[in-house]
């Protein structure tokens, strides 16, 4: 048998402690790294989560609050509609005032122009004969709608043959109710 004889200086082992601290190191690092990404990135799933829940609460107590108090479009329609039932209580229907005009105008007269304000009515009336304006006038001032009638001028249209008369018409408080 041959011996084998190694003339060859021996060789150190390498001394691979560090390598394997390192590398354990290293894989540790990484490890700690990906849980701190993966850490942050359940952060702000969490924190997209709670935000979105937020704005759905949010969502639902502004129905909620729309719900108990009316939204303000709501509330504006019915600040609106108390203010017209207030107006229209304060202010008399002149559907009746005018029904009483034509019923006791004169069958050849007309009415001309009508101004209508909060408790009186002017308004120009022509009939044929001066006697017609002061018949309408009658009927108008034995009326109970009206507290008051005046004339305030009676002229003579030669072209038209007829005779225009300014009135004025104070009304009562009952006038109001004559027509609801």
């Amino acid at each position: 048998m041959a011996t084998n004889i190694n003339l060859l200086p021996k060789r150190e082992k390498k001394n691979r402690a560090p390598f394997i601290t390192f590398s354990a190191l290293f894989i540790v690092t990484l490890l700690l790294i990906g849980l701190f990404i993966f850490w942050y990135w359940n952060l702000q799933h969490e924190a997209e989560l709670l935000d979105n829940r937020l704005q759905q609460e949010q969502r639902t107590n502004a129905v909620l609050e729309s719900e108990m108090e009316g939204d303000s479009e709501y509330q504006d329609s019915v600040r609106l509609e108390e203010i017209t039932a207030g107006l229209q209580q304060s202010i008399q229907p002149v559907t009746p005032l005018m029904d009483e005009l034509f019923l006791t105008l004169p069958n050849s007269g007309t009415i001309n122009s009508v101004q209508y304000d909060l408790n009186q009515m002017t308004f120009t009336a022509t009939t044929n004969t001066s006697e017609q304006a002061v018949v309408f006038y009658q009927e108008l001032a034995e009326s109970d709608l009206f507290a008051d009638v005046m004339i305030h001028t009676i002229t003579f249209d030669e072209e038209n043959d007829e005779y225009t008369t300014n009135y004025t018409i104070l009304l009562t408080s009952e006038s109001g109710e004559v027509g609801s």
